[in-house]
């Protein structure tokens, strides 16, 4: 099993995580019981590693300075039937539109839904998702400032009935 990050993200560790992973404890696999903290989460590529690699970590904290990205986190724990349906009524409001206008004038529209803040924690999570895998570059800030791809949605496979 292989476990990836859901969002790209500006300074990721997913590189480095060999490297990372040769820094822990020479005994960390034999811990019972082991909490994991990761203070700078991001996409989340060390993250995703330990928990895949270690069984023995039985608890994981997440933080990020960025409080929509822990937002995402926090809803992919708890709400995750809840996300799937938001994000897949993006992906079919997205794949249904006609040419690459269409598409940015919606990245635009959803762009500012999320800017405003107004949504709960599902639709901000979705909303931070859907901008941050149809942009083409990562969003890292707190207010998402991303450029359209226009035709590219990586997170949602295309339908395979167009």
């Amino acid at each position: 099993m292989k476990a990836r990050p859901f969002v790209k993200w500006a300074g990721g560790k997913g590189q480095l995580v060999e490297q990372l992973d040769a820094l822990l404890p020479k005994d960390f696999q034999n811990r019972k019981g082991v909490t994991y903290v990761e203070p700078f989460v991001g996409g989340g590529a060390m993250l995703f590693h330990v928990l895949v690699k270690y069984p023995n970590i039985s608890r994981a904290v997440v933080n990020d300075m960025n409080a929509d990205l822990v937002t995402c986190y926090r809803v992919v724990k708890e709400k995750p039937d809840a996300l799937i349906a938001a994000l897949k009524q993006l992906q079919n409001e997205y794949w249904n539109l006609k040419g690459e206008a269409s598409r940015k004038k919606m990245f635009l529209e959803k762009r500012d839904r999320y800017n405003q803040h107004a949504g709960d924690d599902v639709e901000t999570a979705a909303l931070f998702i859907f901008l941050n895998r149809s942009s083409i570059a990562p969003a890292s800030t707190a207010s998402i400032e991303s450029i359209p791809r226009g035709f590219t949605m990586f997170l949602l496979a295309r339908p395979s009935t167009r």
